[in-house]
């Protein structure tokens, strides 16, 4: 039951972050109230892989989500997922689902090629 708890309060604190570029898993460790290597000691069996890899995880899964279910421009997204650099967010997205976010947006929602038409 801990496990679940706990989970969903990082979850929950990454989701409330999101948009700070500046977010860190120190940073996330100080917000559940105890310190990184407690966090990474919690988190070890739990999951396989890094909090910093489940930050840029989310990060880009949640640009993804803007990407096929909002009018925002690729920029802005960026911007509010919270990546300080636009050729980072390019090759962690291109990385993660093999094509660039405006390729994305345009075979997975008609967002895209509704924009491109005006």
């Amino acid at each position: 039951m801990w496990r679940e708890e706990f989970m969903d309060r990082l979850f929950r604190i990454i989701n409330e972050n999101i948009s700070d570029a500046g977010i860190t898993t120190s940073g996330i460790a100080g917000k559940m109230g105890m310190s990184l290597r407690n966090l990474y000691y919690r988190l070890d069996g739990l999951l396989t892989v890094t909090p910093s890899n489940i930050i840029k995880e989310y990060r880009i899964r949640y640009a993804a989500r803007l990407l096929t279910t909002s009018s925002l421009s690729v920029d802005q997204i960026i911007d509010r997922c919270g990546f300080a650099n636009r050729g980072t967010f390019f090759c962690n997205f291109s990385a993660r689902y093999g094509t660039t976010p405006k390729a994305y947006r345009q075979t997975n929602s008609g967002i895209g090629s509704e924009q491109e038409a005006q």
